[in-house]
């Protein structure tokens, strides 16, 4: 998983068209906001395609009540995991 959403409500959908599975997460308004396909390879391996729409930017920020009901513990607590998620990300390249 590469993109994150913060209390954001999703919908999916996976289809499968021969040897080739593709997920996609819709916001409940109809936008694409993540998608990828999985291609089988004659050997079994599978080929990764990145296809989530550039344009539409990672929902992390919490909503406004959250902010206003977070004490500064619980609310450094939710920053340091997606920081702690993005740094994990960012070093995948790395292996």
């Amino acid at each position: 998983m590469d993109r994150v959403a913060s209390n954001t409500q999703l919908f999916q959908t996976i289809d499968i068209d021969g040897d080739t599975l593709t997920y996609e997460a819709f916001l409940v308004t109809g936008e694409l906001y993540d998608s990828f396909a999985l291609a089988k390879n004659k050997d079994d391996s599978n080929d990764y395609i990145d296809l989530a729409p550039e344009s539409m930017p990672e929902k992390t920020d919490l909503p406004p009540i959250f902010l206003m009901e977070y004490d500064e513990e619980r609310l450094k607590e939710y920053n340091d995991r997606f920081k702690r998620f993005k740094n994990k990300q960012a070093n995948k390249g790395d292996r």
